[in-house]
């Protein structure tokens, strides 16, 4: 071993992990809404993973990076 390790061996930082989560929550929110309103299974998975898209770009503007 050349040097010491690293302390964190995180694949990703708690923001992307944060931002991530928060827009797969948006996109299964969505989702669901969509499946409970009578609309079909492909109607659901296009609208939840178009919220998901939109969400992951907000929540990336909206949480810092402090």
């Amino acid at each position: 071993m050349i040097g010491p390790e690293p302390k964190d061996k995180s694949l990703m930082s708690t923001r992307a992990a944060l931002v991530t989560l928060f827009a797969a929550l948006a996109g299964i929110g969505a989702g669901l809404l969509t499946l409970a309103s009578d609309r079909g299974a492909a109607d659901s998975i296009l609208a939840g993973c178009g919220v998901a898209g939109a969400a992951l770009a907000l929540f990336n503007q909206v949480i810092s990076d402090d």
